[in-house]
């Protein structure tokens, strides 16, 4: 499942522009080292800089690569490679390869749809003091999870991401056990209300607000029995 979270946040980045004030602008040049260094190992090419961004308070960043051959002996060369990746997984349409290098967890991640041309994703995170890494998705939720004070009581954050470049903005995503989508609706309006916040548009789940030059929004879906609230707002309010 960790992989699945990782997937999650590449999905996530390609439209969410946000930023995270706390993140070391030292450890992002790590960051952003290691992956350049990964990158002319494999003998690939970045097409852009690298995006810097966090992922539950922790720095990190990630880059996409060109491939210009086939897949199939990209990843035969992975395999023959005795660093940095000693792990991989398949799930669906994605392998996912993993490892350590200069005190950061890389994942990169290959697409099967297209086997002549690809790009590939490689990410670099610098885990907190005692952070484990396994199959449980919660070994990535820090012990005090960043909840927004405005959102009612009873969820649970899945994801959190803030981007060091761009807009003031962070993205987290949270799961209301056995809570209708209509009646968190009706509880989060009151409490945007509550706050002077003006709603600004609503529909279909979607809903945005604005206060002070400020906007926040939100998307409700079902799932399952239960409620997932997706969250874009400034970082200031946490």
């Amino acid at each position: 499942m960790k992989h699945v979270w990782m997937k999650t946040l590449f999905v996530l980045t390609a439209w969410m522009p946000c930023a995270h004030a706390a993140v070391s602008a030292a450890v992002d040049g790590e960051l952003v080292q290691v992956l350049l260094d990964v990158t002319r190992q494999l003998h690939l090419s970045p097409l852009d800089a690298p995006t810097r961004f966090s992922l539950f308070g922790m720095p990190s960043a990630f880059v996409v690569l060109e491939i210009k051959d086939q897949i199939k002996p990209f990843m035969q060369q992975l395999h023959s490679l005795p660093a940095p990746f000693s792990r991989f997984t398949r799930v669906g349409n994605q392998i996912f390869f993993s490892g350590e290098q200069s005190g950061a967890h890389l994942q990169l991640v290959i697409d099967l749809v297209h086997t002549r041309h690809s790009q590939v994703l490689l990410s670099a995170v610098k885990l907190a003091p005692g952070t484990r890494l396994g199959t449980d998705p919660n070994a990535w939720v820090p012990t005090r999870p960043r909840y927004l004070p405005l959102l009612p009581a009873g969820g649970r954050l899945l994801m959190d991401i803030c981007y060091v470049d761009g807009q003031r903005n962070c993205h987290q995503i949270y799961l209301y056990p056995q809570r209708e989508k209509k009646q968190l609706a009706n509880v989060l309006e009151a409490e945007l209300v509550a706050a002077h916040w003006v709603r600004q548009h609503a529909g279909s789940g979607f809903s945005s607000w604005a206060r002070h030059g400020r906007t926040l929004q939100y998307f409700l879906d079902r799932a399952n029995a239960d409620t997932a609230l997706y969250l874009t707002a400034p970082d200031e309010l946490w």
